[in-house]
């Protein structure tokens, strides 16, 4: 409480009082930030805390650790207008991370040369601040703090590129999960509250020198690399969940504090939501960093996101943890392997036909799920209908321009797979009022029916156009 309430004291004396700062006020101002990185520092995670991946997190120790974030973007923060001691303590901090994750890289004592997660932490905690910088890029000419924002963007930058290319060398050296588990979690967390930050710097994009941009265009296709590392290595949940009975969580969740999504694929879907012109740019970024085309990235996510699904069929129905990522993280990365394919057929002329083919055999991915769960002998009657509840949830997470259209063209085609898997969709939900409603007491089976009801809802929501509704 007392270090956000000094800085305030000082900016408003400052704001009153003569522009340049007294010796006096820049000590004040490098000790408030001295005073949160101790802070951050303190209340790093142990050594052995990641050791068992079972364990429920320490929840004072979370709890202490969102105060220092939300510390340190009190004195960071803009308010109305960028301001003088604000720029300072950003500026010290970035330089703090900047330190600290550099040296890492070449620390001997440092085995995997990761980047030291109290420097992650912090990092990811600006980013608000970071994202007005570079709002306000094209009036800098104007500014009288024009130095100290460039430098401090500048940082934040080779910050964010060095700790990603330390993360993606650990990744390729298959260091322990037990290592790397912690900086992916922060990294992809810091990646996702950065990417307002990133499409503001796209956005002016012609004021930016030739070293910026070059980071920038490194630092985005490390983005999803970084991303689509996490998501194939790290499983969202080492073991049984117990957020419900805790706030935090076990310690081997990949979800940002108290969270229920895996966060690489919530970095995934920011990228996509934040802009067209930053999820294009960031397609093209990766495709120049693993030398391929942004086709190739669009199809390697494909397999991701095949991989994952087939890691959740050989799990137990209702069990989410052991391997792959939940059912919803999955859909929020389907939803946005999607949303990719949508923007690069739309911006980048002859990849339509190919971008489209991908998406028609992701969509015919969870009919074949229904199809082959009707005829498997070895499934029960409650397990038919959870996998055919998923599937359908996994079909209504697709865009409705594109679901529709492939109902239409199933209309017209007589396509197979899609009249059959719709038509056990429906049989599913309506035979249900008829043979489950004599049931008094709560039972699975009731259950797994209620959310194939809620199911369907979702699909005819997702294809509630023209374009479905005949069919329907």
């Amino acid at each position: 409480e007392h270090i956000p309430a000094v800085h305030t004291a000082l900016v408003q004396k400052i704001a009153s009082g003569p522009a340049e700062l007294t010796e006096l006020e820049l000590c004040i101002a490098q000790k408030l930030v001295e005073s949160v990185i101790a802070l951050a520092e303190k209340c790093a995670y142990p050594t052995d805390y990641f050791i068992d991946l079972t364990m429920d997190n320490d929840e004072e120790l979370e709890i202490e650790r969102n105060d220092v974030r939300d510390v340190l973007r009190s004195i960071t923060n803009f308010d109305k207008a960028i301001q003088h001691v604000p720029l300072l303590t950003l500026d010290y901090v970035l330089q703090y991370c900047n330190d600290k994750i550099v040296s890492s890289a070449c620390d001997t004592s440092n085995e995997w040369r990761l980047p030291p997660e109290t420097a992650v932490h912090l990092l990811s905690s600006p980013a608000r601040s970071l994202q007005c910088l570079a709002e306000n890029i094209p009036k800098l000419g104007d500014c009288q703090y024009s130095k100290i924002i460039q430098s401090i963007i500048q940082r934040a930058m080779d910050c964010v590129s060095h700790a990603c290319q330390q993360l993606i060398d650990a990744f390729r050296q298959n260091v322990s999960i037990n290592h790397i588990f912690p900086i992916s979690r922060l990294m992809c967390i810091c990646l996702a509250s950065f990417s307002p930050f990133f499409s503001s710097l796209l956005a002016n994009y012609h004021y930016l020198n030739e070293d910026l941009r070059q980071v920038l265009q490194q630092i985005l296709g490390q983005f999803i690399y970084v991303a689509v590392e996490s998501v194939k290595n790290l499983p969202e949940l080492t073991a049984c969940s117990s957020l419900g009975n805790t706030v935090y969580d076990i310690r081997g969740a990949m979800r940002s504090p108290g969270g229920e999504d895996h966060v690489a694929c919530i970095a995934i879907m920011r990228l996509v939501v934040e802009s067209e012109n930053l999820a294009l740019t960031t397609l093209k970024s990766a495709a120049l960093l693993t030398g391929t085309d942004i086709t190739s990235i669009l199809v390697e996510l494909s397999h991701l996101y095949q991989h994952l699904h087939s890691l959740e069929m050989k799990r137990v129905p209702g069990v989410f943890h052991g391997s792959g990522v939940t059912p919803k993280s999955r859909r929020v990365l389907l939803k946005s392997i999607c949303t990719f394919g949508f923007i690069v057929a739309k911006y980048e002329s002859g990849t339509k036909e190919s971008i489209q083919s991908e998406l028609y055999c992701l969509f015919h991915g969870p009919l074949k799920t229904i199809l082959r769960a009707n005829v498997e002998s070895s499934v029960s009657h409650d397990e038919l209908v959870h996998y055919i509840c998923e599937a359908t949830h996994d079909l209504s997470s697709f865009p409705p321009e594109f679901c529709s259209q492939l109902f239409s063209s199933a209309a017209d085609s007589q396509d197979s797979d899609i009249l059959k898997g719709t038509q056990i969709i429906i049989n599913t939900v309506v035979s249900g009022y008829r043979d489950y409603l004599r049931f008094e007491e709560p039972s699975e089976t009731l259950i797994q029916w209620g959310r194939m009801r809620g199911a369907m809802l979702a699909l005819l929501r997702s294809c509630a156009n023209p374009g479905f509704s005949e069919l329907a």
